[in-house]
């Protein structure tokens, strides 16, 4: 509930268009804030939910085999794990950053109590984890596209062990660390607040009179259009392809063999079959330049207002929508994976008993592999 001490009949943004205290959000400001936070607990909810379900089975996977290994007595013939495919590790890191927008926008319940911003720990926390959150799902999404566009376009073959899976993961954490811990050690002052009182919440400060004016662009909104941009880049001829617009043949140079590539605009009726798969390379680049488009635009306007220190100021209404779509990226990104990668997600189980020749463990690693049931011209140990 409210503070039996902030009713406000209006908000308190009308009459301070820069700073926020206890007692200077209205009703509708407060209306607001909630629909955010209850898209953001759903899409915590759906995250959390398919990232449990993930480790779980593969960690019931992990199990079952180590136990058929131990009943093979003949240590010749145990056989490696059958890790799944790198593209699980890059989705699991995007759920899980997801998670941590989530969080964050949750966290604009205290502002709903308070009735406007307090800032202190919980505030440069908030602010924290929507940074971190966002570029986290900026470049786990950009490693995600990147793998996609290298499998599919060029029919790269990544290796089954996990290594680069988990040495890209380490880089995006690494270099979110610095993002943030950088910025953090030579900023964040007493005198001079990197993390604070942003209007509705708590984010990297803007205000005319800090010297953080561009930080939250260069911080964070030019990862998230970077991502934008090269999921079209890369998601559209992939799409091409699979519309047949433009038309992949191998061709032996020299005793080597290499790809050539040529253009038809009117497509090749020979793979109607796969342009499902082309409008899923389209559906994957939306989704995501839809979650952002709408408040990094809300943002960026704000920010550059501020720093020309102009008498103007986005609609409430206008970022509330934009976070209430950046905070849904959680739960449209579970639902479409649930529906379009059920090969990726949804394994059968098969054990390898002591019996198990070569061939049939390697058609049990095909079977609980995340390529099967794809398209035709799909390789099953292509690694997608």
């Amino acid at each position: 509930m409210w503070l039996e001490d902030c009713t406000p009949t209006a908000d308190g943004l009308d009459r301070d268009t820069r700073q926020n205290a206890a007692c200077n959000f209205g009703f509708p400001t407060r209306l607001g804030l909630s629909i955010v936070v209850e898209m953001a607990l759903i899409s915590a909810i759906a995250t959390a939910s398919l990232i449990g379900f993930i480790l779980y089975t593969n960690a019931k996977k992990w199990l079952r085999w180590r136990a058929a290994q131990r009943r093979i007595s003949d240590k010749s013939r145990r056989r490696p794990f059958p890790w799944p495919s790198h593209l699980l590790f890059y989705l699991t890191t995007l759920l899980g950053f997801d998670f941590i927008v989530s969080l964050g926008a949750i966290f604009d319940i205290a502002w709903i109590r308070d009735a406007g911003i307090v800032e202190g720990p919980f505030c440069s926390a908030q602010a924290v984890l929507k940074q971190t959150g966002d570029v986290g799902v900026a470049l786990s999404t950009l490693a995600l596209t990147s793998h996609t566009f290298a499998v599919l376009f060029f029919r790269w073959k990544p290796s089954r062990s996990p290594l680069l899976a988990c040495f890209v993961i380490g880089l995006i954490w690494l270099f979110l660390g610095l993002n943030d811990g950088l910025a953090w050690h030579f900023h964040h002052t007493k005198g001079q607040k990197l993390y604070g009182n942003t209007r509705y919440w708590c984010w990297i400060t803007t205000s005319h009179t800090g010297k953080f004016k561009y930080y939250g662009i260069a911080l964070e909104y030019i990862w998230m259009w970077v991502t934008a941009l090269m999921n079209i880049f890369l998601y559209i001829p992939t799409a091409l392809l699979y519309f047949g617009i433009i038309h992949q043949e191998e061709v032996e140079v020299k005793g080597h063999i290499k790809r050539k590539y040529s253009f038809n605009p009117r497509g090749n009726p020979d793979v109607k079959g796969d342009r499902s798969v082309g409008w899923l390379m389209m559906l994957y680049s939306v989704i995501y330049v839809v979650t952002i488009a709408p408040v990094s635009v809300a943002r960026i306007m704000e920010t550059v207002w501020d720093a020309k220190d102009l008498d103007k100021t986005v609609p409430f209404s206008a970022t509330a929508i934009g976070a209430v779509f950046l905070s849904s990226g959680g739960l449209l990104n579970t639902l479409l994976y649930v529906n379009t990668r059920k090969d990726l997600l949804f394994t059968r189980e098969n054990e390898i008993d002591e019996s198990a020749s070569e061939e049939e463990y390697k058609a049990v690693s095909r079977t609980t592999s995340p390529e099967r049931e794809l398209p035709s011209n799909f390789d099953v140990d292509a690694g997608y």
